[in-house]
């Protein structure tokens, strides 16, 4: 009973220090310009800090890129997901616009056919306490 109820608090409270680290790095990284922009003499602590702070945010904008783009199995949160199966769904002749250059420099944009897929991806978790299967589709240019 304990564990469920810990579970979803200590998810937010390990939110809520990303983001305090977050804001925390963006002031530092303010400070340290608005000190550059003044011509005021730096203490070391500050350019260390600051330089710290820059760090943290590429650090961080870097891991929620990758993160926003890694699967995840919606039971059990695993990432060890393996692709099960692709199947095509629906196929249908579409129209897409496209920009081409002119020899004159102008850009027009025209519209081309082009044929559209839908498919089927089936994952399976490898988790072995879990083990769900689900399926997204995904609407596919070829």
């Amino acid at each position: 009973m304990f564990k469920s109820i810990l579970k979803p608090i200590g998810h937010i409270i390990k939110f809520l220090l990303k983001v305090v680290l977050f804001l925390l790095s963006i002031f530092l990284v303010i400070l340290l310009i608005v000190s550059f922009v003044d011509d005021k003499k730096l203490p070391t602590e500050l350019i260390v800090f600051g330089i710290l702070g820059i760090c943290y945010l590429l650090f961080t904008l870097n891991s929620w890129a990758i993160s926003s783009t890694k699967r995840v199995c919606p039971i059990c949160k695993s990432e060890n997901i393996e692709l099960d199966s692709v199947k095509e769904i629906d196929r249908w002749l579409g129209k897409t616009k496209v920009r081409e250059k002119m020899a004159s420099g102008k850009i027009r944009e025209r519209y081309v056919q082009c044929t559209k897929v839908k498919k089927r991806y089936t994952y399976c978790c490898q988790n072995p306490n879990c083990k769900h299967t689900y399926s997204e589709i995904h609407e596919e240019e070829k």
